[in-house]
Protein backbone atom coordinates (compact mmCIF):
# COMPACT_ATOMS: atom_id res chain seq x y z
CA UNK A 1 0.00 0.00 0.00
CA UNK A 2 0.88 3.69 0.01
CA UNK A 3 2.85 5.12 2.92
CA UNK A 4 3.76 8.80 3.25
CA UNK A 5 7.36 9.95 3.36
CA UNK A 6 8.73 9.97 6.92
CA UNK A 7 5.98 7.72 8.33
CA UNK A 8 7.20 5.25 10.94
CA UNK A 9 7.33 1.68 9.60
CA UNK A 10 5.91 -0.93 11.96
CA UNK A 11 7.24 -4.44 11.39
CA UNK A 12 5.46 -7.62 12.53
CA UNK A 13 7.05 -9.22 15.57
CA UNK A 14 9.56 -11.99 14.87
CA UNK A 15 7.32 -14.43 16.77
CA UNK A 16 4.42 -13.74 14.40
CA UNK A 17 6.52 -14.54 11.34
CA UNK A 18 5.88 -18.24 10.65
CA UNK A 19 6.24 -20.41 7.58
CA UNK A 20 6.02 -24.21 7.74
CA UNK A 21 9.45 -25.77 7.37
CA UNK A 22 11.32 -22.47 7.70
CA UNK A 23 12.74 -20.13 10.33
CA UNK A 24 12.35 -16.36 9.97
CA UNK A 25 15.77 -14.68 9.93
CA UNK A 26 14.91 -11.01 9.41
CA UNK A 27 14.12 -8.45 6.72
CA UNK A 28 15.95 -7.56 3.51
CA UNK A 29 16.09 -3.98 4.84
CA UNK A 30 14.55 -2.32 7.88
CA UNK A 31 14.41 1.46 7.73
CA UNK A 32 12.66 3.07 10.69
CA UNK A 33 10.69 5.49 8.49
CA UNK A 34 9.46 5.59 4.91
CA UNK A 35 12.07 7.05 2.52
CA UNK A 36 11.17 9.41 -0.32
CA UNK A 37 11.10 6.57 -2.87
CA UNK A 38 9.29 3.32 -3.41
CA UNK A 39 10.46 0.57 -1.06
CA UNK A 40 10.20 -3.21 -1.11
CA UNK A 41 10.96 -5.08 2.10
CA UNK A 42 11.22 -8.86 1.89
CA UNK A 43 10.99 -11.38 4.72
CA UNK A 44 14.06 -13.66 4.82
CA UNK A 45 13.74 -17.36 5.64
CA UNK A 46 16.10 -20.28 6.21
CA UNK A 47 14.87 -23.78 5.44
CA UNK A 48 14.93 -26.03 8.53
CA UNK A 49 17.02 -29.22 8.47
CA UNK A 50 15.68 -32.28 10.25
CA UNK A 51 17.06 -35.69 11.11
CA UNK A 52 15.22 -38.78 9.92
CA UNK A 53 16.05 -41.85 12.01
CA UNK A 54 15.43 -45.26 10.47
CA UNK A 55 14.66 -48.11 12.89
CA UNK A 56 13.20 -51.62 12.99
CA UNK A 57 10.96 -53.46 15.43
CA UNK A 58 12.39 -55.83 16.59
CA UNK A 59 15.51 -53.68 16.70
CA UNK A 60 17.84 -56.46 15.53
CA UNK A 61 16.10 -56.46 12.12
CA UNK A 62 17.49 -52.99 11.23
CA UNK A 63 19.94 -54.50 8.75
CA UNK A 64 16.95 -55.23 6.48
CA UNK A 65 16.40 -51.50 5.82
CA UNK A 66 17.73 -50.72 2.33
CA UNK A 67 16.53 -47.16 1.69
CA UNK A 68 17.05 -44.24 2.31
CA UNK A 69 20.14 -45.75 3.94
CA UNK A 70 21.45 -49.27 4.41
CA UNK A 71 20.58 -50.42 7.92
CA UNK A 72 19.12 -48.58 10.88
CA UNK A 73 20.52 -45.12 11.68
CA UNK A 74 20.10 -41.45 10.87
CA UNK A 75 19.75 -39.47 7.67
CA UNK A 76 20.49 -35.75 8.11
CA UNK A 77 19.38 -32.62 6.25
CA UNK A 78 15.83 -33.63 5.48
CA UNK A 79 13.24 -30.90 4.99
CA UNK A 80 9.53 -30.48 5.53
CA UNK A 81 7.65 -31.99 2.59
CA UNK A 82 10.58 -34.06 1.27
CA UNK A 83 9.32 -37.25 -0.42
CA UNK A 84 11.62 -40.03 0.82
CA UNK A 85 11.57 -43.60 -0.46
CA UNK A 86 11.74 -46.06 2.46
CA UNK A 87 12.42 -49.70 1.63
CA UNK A 88 12.91 -52.86 3.66
CA UNK A 89 13.29 -56.57 2.98
CA UNK A 90 11.69 -59.28 5.11
CA UNK A 91 14.10 -61.07 7.43
CA UNK A 92 14.05 -64.85 7.52
CA UNK A 93 11.14 -66.17 9.62
CA UNK A 94 9.52 -62.71 9.90
CA UNK A 95 6.70 -60.92 8.05
CA UNK A 96 6.68 -57.16 7.48
CA UNK A 97 3.53 -55.57 8.95
CA UNK A 98 3.83 -51.80 8.48
CA UNK A 99 5.82 -48.58 8.62
CA UNK A 100 5.19 -46.16 11.51
CA UNK A 101 6.47 -42.67 12.34
CA UNK A 102 7.09 -41.43 15.87
CA UNK A 103 6.37 -37.77 15.15
CA UNK A 104 4.18 -37.10 12.13
CA UNK A 105 4.63 -37.35 8.40
CA UNK A 106 2.66 -39.54 6.03
CA UNK A 107 3.19 -42.74 4.04
CA UNK A 108 1.80 -43.38 0.57
CA UNK A 109 1.05 -46.95 1.72
CA UNK A 110 2.41 -47.91 5.14
CA UNK A 111 1.85 -51.63 4.49
CA UNK A 112 4.16 -51.81 1.44
CA UNK A 113 7.77 -52.99 1.76
CA UNK A 114 8.75 -49.95 -0.30
CA UNK A 115 6.77 -46.72 -0.08
CA UNK A 116 7.13 -42.94 -0.01
CA UNK A 117 7.31 -41.11 3.31
CA UNK A 118 6.60 -37.36 3.36
CA UNK A 119 8.76 -35.59 5.94
CA UNK A 120 6.95 -33.63 8.70
CA UNK A 121 8.00 -30.22 10.05
CA UNK A 122 10.27 -31.82 12.69
CA UNK A 123 12.69 -34.70 13.25
CA UNK A 124 11.12 -38.16 13.42
CA UNK A 125 11.86 -41.87 13.59
CA UNK A 126 10.44 -44.14 10.91
CA UNK A 127 10.18 -47.78 11.99
CA UNK A 128 9.79 -50.93 9.90
CA UNK A 129 7.66 -53.31 11.97
CA UNK A 130 7.85 -57.11 11.72
CA UNK A 131 6.13 -60.05 13.39
CA UNK A 132 7.76 -63.44 13.81
CA UNK A 133 6.11 -66.19 11.77
CA UNK A 134 4.28 -68.90 13.72
CA UNK A 135 6.39 -71.90 14.55
CA UNK A 136 5.01 -75.42 14.89
CA UNK A 137 6.34 -78.67 16.25
CA UNK A 138 6.26 -81.68 13.95
CA UNK A 139 6.57 -85.01 15.72
CA UNK A 140 7.92 -87.95 13.71
CA UNK A 141 6.63 -91.25 15.05
CA UNK A 142 7.67 -94.73 13.92
CA UNK A 143 4.27 -96.35 14.61
CA UNK A 144 4.70 -95.31 18.22
CA UNK A 145 8.03 -97.15 18.69
CA UNK A 146 10.34 -94.16 18.27
CA UNK A 147 9.80 -90.43 17.73
CA UNK A 148 11.58 -87.14 17.40
CA UNK A 149 10.48 -83.56 16.82
CA UNK A 150 11.30 -80.78 14.40
CA UNK A 151 10.40 -77.07 14.65
CA UNK A 152 8.90 -75.71 11.41
CA UNK A 153 7.90 -72.11 10.64
CA UNK A 154 4.46 -71.59 9.11
CA UNK A 155 4.56 -71.80 5.33
CA UNK A 156 7.93 -73.57 5.23
CA UNK A 157 8.57 -77.17 4.33
CA UNK A 158 10.41 -79.88 6.19
CA UNK A 159 11.93 -83.02 4.77
CA UNK A 160 10.75 -86.33 6.15
CA UNK A 161 13.35 -88.56 7.79
CA UNK A 162 14.57 -91.53 5.79
CA UNK A 163 12.34 -94.57 6.07
CA UNK A 164 13.74 -98.02 6.63
CA UNK A 165 11.87 -101.29 6.14
CA UNK A 166 11.94 -104.12 8.60
CA UNK A 167 11.93 -107.87 7.95
CA UNK A 168 8.84 -108.37 5.80
CA UNK A 169 7.80 -104.73 5.25
CA UNK A 170 9.03 -101.99 2.95
CA UNK A 171 8.59 -98.43 4.13
CA UNK A 172 6.58 -96.57 1.50
CA UNK A 173 5.99 -93.17 3.11
CA UNK A 174 4.38 -91.34 5.97
CA UNK A 175 0.76 -90.95 7.05
CA UNK A 176 -0.17 -87.54 8.42
CA UNK A 177 -2.34 -87.24 11.52
CA UNK A 178 -5.30 -86.33 9.30
CA UNK A 179 -4.97 -89.73 7.58
CA UNK A 180 -3.42 -88.53 4.31
CA UNK A 181 -0.33 -90.24 2.90
CA UNK A 182 2.83 -88.53 1.69
CA UNK A 183 6.34 -89.56 0.78
CA UNK A 184 7.96 -86.17 0.20
CA UNK A 185 7.59 -82.91 2.18
CA UNK A 186 4.93 -81.26 4.32
CA UNK A 187 3.90 -77.70 5.13
CA UNK A 188 1.60 -78.17 8.09
CA UNK A 189 2.08 -79.09 11.74
CA UNK A 190 1.11 -82.38 13.25
CA UNK A 191 2.23 -85.86 14.16
CA UNK A 192 3.59 -88.08 11.43
CA UNK A 193 3.12 -91.87 11.75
Amino acid sequence: GSVNYGTKIDYPSDASMTKTGYTFTGWSSSPATMPDADLTITALWTQNNYTLTMAANPADKGANITSPRTGAGTVDNKHYGDAITVTVTEPEHYTFTSWTSSNGGTFTNASDLSTTFTMPDNATTVTANFTENAQFTVTWSDNGDASNTTQVYSGETTTFPALEGCDMYVAAGWVLDDGTFTSETMTKPGTIY
